[in-house]
């Protein structure tokens, strides 16, 4: 979706328990080192940035 908004990212994430559950992980991970715990998937849009999640979408459909 160009011009989407990390909300609007967010909410369109939310909707598919799987992928919200791969976001959340990744996310909450030692890897980025977030000083706090990222419960909603807007949070973790806007945490991990689009560029990322948009990595991370297509890797899950490559995979899945």
């Amino acid at each position: 979706m160009p011009g989407a908004t990390s909300e609007q990212v967010g909410e369109t994430i939310a909707l598919d328990a799987s992928l919200t559950s791969e976001i959340l992980r990744l996310a909450n991970s030692s890897y980025l080192g977030l000083p706090r715990n990222i419960t909603r998937p807007v949070e973790a849009v806007e945490s991990v940035g689009l560029e990322a999640i948009k990595a991370v979408v297509m890797a899950l459909q490559f995979f899945g």
